[in-house]
Order: C-alpha cells, then sequence, then structure tokens
C-alpha cells in the first residue's frame, strides 16, 4: 500500500521522489538476503518521518524494520504510529539511552544483514539493493560500508577509509561513519552486542572488535547515506566525552597490541585526553565553573604529567580557568560567560 502523504512542502527525497508503493514487513520476492535495519529514537520528532520513509522506500523485497523509541515526549510517537502497519515491530517506553535501544532492536533481528540508521540520518535510494548486489555470492564478506553525505557545517560526501589493522583504527587513522555500514547478524551474534556502558562511541568500538577479529569491511565509493550534523547532535556538541570513550577503548584492545603499538597508543591517549580537557575546560568556563575546570584539569595532569611536557592545555586552560573565576568575584562575568 502506498505511505502516507509527505507534509506540505516537503519535496525530494524521501518526500516526494522515490518508490511509488512500500512494501509490508517480509515480503520477499526473490533470493535477496533479509536485511533489518533498526532505529533507535528519541525525541527528534523534527527528523524522525524523514529518516522513516528512507528506509520504507526501498526498493528492496525483504525488509525487517524496526523503531525503538525511549519514551520520546514530543511528536515522534505520533509519527511512528503514522507509519506502524509498514514496521516490522515499534515500541515507545523508557530506556538506557540510544546504545540499549539498538540493541533492544537487533535482539529481535531476523535478517541475514543488520544495520541501524539513527532518527536524524537518511538513507539514500536503493541502498538496500546496493548491498545484497554487494554481499552476493560472496560469503566470506563480514560486513560493507558505502560513503556518506555530510549535511552541516562541512557537507560533503566522504569516502571511508578503513585501517589496515587494528592499531589504525584504535588511533583514528581510519576515518568511517557510521550510516553506511552494514553486517552479517551471525557475527554480531558471536562477537556480542553493542556495549551498553558506551553513549558515544560505540559504534567505534564495535568496528574495532570486528577487526581485532580479523574481519576488515568491504568498502564501497557509492554514496548510502546523509548524516546530519548540527549544534545539537552528539558529534558536535559533546566531542569531549568521544574523546573519554576513545580512551576506553584503547584499554579494552591494548593487550592485543605489540609493545610498539602500545607505545604508539598511549601518544594517542594523550591526544585524546589534551582534546577533552580543552573541550571541557572551554565548556565548564562557558557556565562559570572555573574552579571545576582547573579540579578537573590538574587531577588528569597529576595522573597524566606527561601532559605537561608534550601539550599546551595545562597551561592555556589553567589561564581560561582563572579568568572565568576571577571574573565571578569580581562580578564582571557576563551571560554565564568569561570576558574575552
Amino acid at each position: 500500500s502506498e505511505l502516507p502523504q509527505p507534509p506540505v512542502g516537503r519535496t525530494g527525497w524521501p518526500w516526494t521522489e522515490g518508490e511509488p508503493e512500500a512494501r509490508c514487513p517480509s515480503s520477499p520476492t526473490d533470493r535477496s538476503p533479509k536485511i533489518t535495519i533498526v532505529t533507535p529514537s528519541f525525541n527528534q520528532g523534527q527528523y524522525l518521518e524523514e529518516t522513516i520513509r528512507s528506509v520504507l522506500l526501498q526498493d528492496y523485497p525483504d525488509l525487517e524494520y524496526l523503531v525503538i523509541d525511549g519514551g520520546s515526549s514530543d511528536e515522534s510517537v505520533e509519527i511512528i504510529r503514522k507509519y506502524g502497519e509498514y514496521l516490522a515491530y515499534w515500541t515507545s517506553e523508557k530506556d538506557d539511552g540510544q546504545t540499549h535501544a539498538i540493541n533492544k532492536g537487533f535482539a529481535r533481528a531476523t535478517g541475514e544483514w543488520l544495520g541501524w540508521l539513527n532518527s536524524d540520518d537518511v538513507y539514500l535510494p536503493s541502498v538496500l539493493s546496493w548491498l545484497a548486489a554487494k554481499v552476493r555470492g560472496a560469503p566470506k564478506v563480514a560486513w560493507v560500508a558505502g560513503a556518506v553525505d555530510f549535511i552541516g557545517p562541512k557537507p560533503g560526501v566522504r569516502l571511508q577509509q578503513p585501517g589496515a589493522n587494528l592499531i589504525e583504527w584504535l588511533t583514528h587513522q581510519a576515518e568511517f561513519s557510521q550510516p553506511g555500514a552494514f553486517w552479517r547478524r551471525d557475527v554480531m551474534e558471536r562477537l556480542g552486542p553493542l556495549v551498553e556502558s558506551m553513549h558515544y562511541s560505540f559504534d567505534w568500538e564495535l568496528w574495532c572488535r570486528f577487526v581485532a577479529h580479523g574481519l576488515m569491511p568491504l568498502c564501497d565509493a557509492r554514496p548510502v547515506a546523509r548524516f546530519r550534523e548540527y549544534p545539537a547532535s552528539k558529534s558536535c556538541s559533546r566531542w569531549d566525552r568521544f574523546c573519554a570513550e576513545n580512551e576506553a577503548i584503547l584499554d579494552r584492545f591494548l593487550s592485543r597490541l605489540s609493545v610498539s603499538e602500545r607505545r604508539q597508543a598511549e601518544r594517542c591517549r594523550l591526544d585524546f585526553i589534551a582534546t577533552r580537557l580543552t573541550l571541557e575546560t572551554k565548556r565548564l568556563c562557558e557556565q562559570g565553573m572555573g574552579w571545576r575546570a582547573l579540579h578537573n584539569l590538574w587531577t588528569t595532569v597529576l595522573s597524566r604529567p606527561r601532559l605537561l611536557l608534550t601539550k599546551r592545555i595545562p597551561y592555556r586552560g589553567s589561564a581560561q580557568a582563572c579568568k572565568t573565576v576571577w571574573a565571578r568575584r569580581t562580578g564582571t562575568m557576563q551571560s554565564g560567560r568569561p570576558p574575552a
């Protein structure tokens, strides 16, 4: 049956361009592998309908699509209900965050191939058919990735650039965008679900886990998804948290590295720490919390004294925090920001 009409004024893919009809769940017409897509959702109603339509309008005969909402209080649930008959499953209930929601969806998956699409991202047309063609007759291919079109401050198509080995992934010499990735369900069943204690770099931990077990992605230059960057998105607003979890990922895989690779990993750790401290100090100072910024900064420096020799952040961050403390004491601070 035809999908509901798009909102007035919305045009192009996936609004007024695309397949004329959406397929009901699990109605295979050929031998293409069944593909399960999970969308985690929480209070992103302004983008969610575009995401859902971009999946349902795929020209693919055996799609299983699940939407796992975390109890949204905006229009998200109304949008999900609007498309409910086309979904294999959906729910709206309190959960423990994005990672937990994705794992809940994958626990119900019956597809041979898996992927997730966040509720502010979009698949491009015919992506699932492209995936089926890439893996047909290739039983040894464990995961596949296409290029991703970034929307935001730095727009443009970015090719996937996988690392040659684990250390290149751990130190982010690889460049890899999650919306373009798909993998076999049996691989995740064997290696385990997403790490639910992580809320930012959990996708990177999964890629490192794949690589640590000898599984390298098959990459393609075709753009398959759009990734949206905007001020409130995690990737733009909380990069300090990404850096903290990147440190934790290093620890998870350190035992798999050689002595020389461990030295390389420790140098990269200092980069993660310096970036985290820079962003954290800036954010705390903007909130007028100069003493807390100083405490966090020097607690970290005392545990990592090499920061004093290799990075400028201990000195710049301390100066910034002291300015904030002085501004608060003298009453010269305005709108929660330190003076320039």
